[in-house]
C-alpha cells in the first residue's frame, strides 16, 4: 500500500488513473484524465515508500500501460534487451 506523504500528490495520482469504463458510452465518465507533468510524476516516485509499489508505478509511468496490462505482465513477455 502507498502511504502518501502529501495528500496533494495521492489526489493527483488518484485522478490521473484510467479505470476501465462500461461498455455502454452514456455510462463512461464524462473527465478526462489529467497528464502529469514530469517534475510531478518524480515527486510522486519519491514520496512512495514500498519498493514493490514503486515498480509498479515506475512501469506505469515508463511504458504508458493500463493498470490491468501491468498486473497481467509476465517476465518471458519482457524483452531486456530492447529499451
Amino acid at each position: 500500500m502507498i502511504k502518501p506523504k502529501s495528500p496533494r500528490i495521492a489526489r493527483e495520482l488518484y485522478e490521473s488513473l484510467e479505470l476501465d469504463s462500461p461498455k455502454d458510452p452514456k455510462e463512461r465518465p464524462t473527465h478526462k484524465p489529467i497528464n502529469l507533468t514530469l517534475d510531478t510524476v518524480k515527486s510522486i516516485f519519491n514520496n512512495i515508500e514500498e519498493l514493490g509499489a514503486k515498480a509498479f508505478f515506475l512501469i506505469l509511468a515508463e511504458t504508458g500501460l493500463r493498470v490491468w496490462e501491468v498486473l497481467n505482465l509476465r517476465v518471458d513477455q519482457i524483452d531486456f534487451n530492447k529499451r
